[in-house]
């Protein structure tokens, strides 16, 4: 049996209205979901690459340790290297410098000393960081050595040559000459050295009898890997080794026999 239309429309629901302030609201927080969602996929992908980036570099600083040590030869002992005024152009070098201890000898005593190095102290070697595997060349030494032993002896001292007679004589009888790295940099790059010196000296008399001993560790100032920083580094701690040589066996020299 036919109805009314109006019967019809009276039983259909109204349409919901949506007010404006309800769709802003839904909107925003669509739009906050999909930027947290974006967010996170962005952590992901940088956690990612962080990963990459560590495994990389973990795998890449072996490599290129390995590299350098195929480069500068097996870890060890100071190795003796041939005479040579030019430096290798891959390796940092040291050449003969001008040390000047400042020792607080200035009056004249009017007795003789004579310099003797022992046949241990090296002139020409090369030494290794062992944290970097930073090679050196090391060349002249002994005549740096004679050379701060003048300056820094000379105002006191009558010296003389090697082989002449004395009233002392001041024996380096070992010498061991080191390396350190002090500040590295992000990509294993050395930023800063010094030079650590061992050694073991001792005064004889003229009759050759001991008179007194010094032994330590001195250290020289910080310095940059360039070649001219490099030998002023040595050179420091060449006159840091006079210094504290006058300290144990000069100091006070009224007492000595």
């Amino acid at each position: 049996m036919p109805t009314d239309a109006s019967d019809d429309v009276r039983a259909r629901p109204a349409p919901r209205l949506v007010r404006p302030y309800d769709f802003l609201v839904r909107l925003r927080h669509f739009l906050v979901r999909s930027h947290q969602s974006i967010l996170r996929s962005h952590q992901s992908i940088l956690r990612s690459h962080y990963r990459s980036l560590r495994s990389h570099k973990q795998l890449a600083i072996p490599l290129a340790l390995a590299a350098l040590a195929a480069a500068c030869g097996p870890l060890g002992p100071p190795r003796p290297v041939a005479p040579s005024a030019a430096c290798h152009p891959f390796w940092m070098c040291a050449v003969a410098g001008d040390p000047r201890p400042r020792l607080p000898l200035t009056a004249r005593t009017g007795k003789s000393l004579r310099l003797v190095l022992g046949p241990s102290v090296g002139d020409h070697f090369a030494v290794e960081d062992r944290d970097t595997m930073l090679r050196t060349e090391v060349h002249d030494l002994r005549r740096s050595l004679a050379r701060g032993f003048e300056n820094g002896f000379h105002a006191a001292f009558e010296l003389v040559p090697p082989g002449a007679p004395a009233d002392y004589v001041l024996e380096i009888a070992a010498l061991d000459l080191s390396l350190q790295s002090v500040e590295i940099g992000p990509f294993q790059q050395v930023l800063s050295a010094r030079a650590d010196v061992r050694y073991r000296a001792r005064l004889l008399d003229a009759a050759g009898r001991e008179v007194r001993a010094s032994s330590g560790v001195v250290t020289s100032r910080s310095f940059a890997p360039q070649n001219r920083d490099v030998t002023d580094g040595v050179m420091s701690a060449v006159a840091k080794l006079y210094e504290a040589i006058e300290r144990d066996c000069f100091a006070p020299f009224e007492r000595l026999p």
